[in-house]
């Protein structure tokens, strides 16, 4: 693999079964970056530590486990587009969440090379984003979501995902070109567009894409989910999402394909 393409595992801490998956693909695969969810068991996050890769915290503030419902009913109950129109008054308990997942993450993994991505893309909301560059701790990269249009079939574009994820890839491109200031440094970003039916010939259009080019480039790879014994861990919604045979998908691939 090259020493500047990261295929990188978001969602790692979210749930037991969820982490030893990617842990898999770090050990078997081609999982060279890991994006940490806070919350978990010390133990998931120790067993990370161990692994010589570039970690960063993803942070979650739209998906928590139903047990945290009788806690902040605002933040239980977030979504991105109600983030971005957030009252001014009401920004300050989403900041102390934050603060809370970057001690939590500073415990385990320290401050060095400190890089930042966020669930769902929450840090691409631009008083987010303006919150964490202010940070004193000294964050080093956060993930901009500005990803390069690519096609690879056309049945990949009549996907019902594709033209979801669209959407979220224009938006997401108008916000980081035009109304994020005072940018931080972020690798090239792909992995949106194809998001929830990535396969092997996505991957591979992808990779050669990229493949040659000297700036380093970022593939966001969902290869952790979850089965049937985690249920309660999860909204409805997120279980959906964490136990699709989709996902599956992506951990195979990124415990069997091979980067030349």
């Amino acid at each position: 693999m090259l020493n500047n393409i990261y295929i990188n595992a978001d969602d790692y801490g979210r749930s037991e079964i969820i982490s030893q998956k990617i842990i898999e693909c770090i050990d078997n695969g081609i999982i060279n970056s890991v994006s940490v969810i806070m919350g978990a068991d010390s133990s998931v996050y120790k067993q990370l530590a161990k692994r010589n890769i570039k970690t960063k915290l993803h942070v979650n503030l739209t998906d928590f486990p139903p047990s945290k419902e009788e806690g902040n009913e605002l933040l239980m109950n977030m979504t991105f587009i109600k983030l971005l129109f957030l009252r001014e008054k009401n920004r300050k308990i989403v900041k102390k969440e934050i603060d809370n997942q970057l001690e939590e993450y500073i415990k385990y993994f320290g401050t060095k090379s400190l890089m930042i991505d966020g669930h769902q893309h929450i840090q691409a909301i631009p008083w987010i984003y303006d919150y964490l560059t202010s940070i004193e701790v000294g964050i080093k990269e956060i993930r901009l979501p500005d990803e390069k249009f690519f096609f690879v079939s056309l049945k990949s574009t009549l996907n019902i995902s594709f033209l979801r994820n669209l959407s979220a890839f224009l938006l997401l491109k108008f916000l980081v070109r035009f109304r994020l200031k005072n940018k931080l440094y972020s690798p090239n970003y792909s992995g949106m567009l194809y998001s929830g039916f990535y396969n092997e010939k996505i991957l591979k259009t992808n990779y050669l894409l990229i493949k040659g080019k000297e700036a380093s480039h970022e593939i966001a790879f969902h290869p952790g989910h979850t089965e049937l014994s985690e249920i309660g861990q999860f909204k409805p919604f997120f279980y959906k999402y964490y136990s699709h045979k989709n996902r599956l998908i992506e951990y195979r691939l990124a415990k069997d394909f091979f980067l030349m």
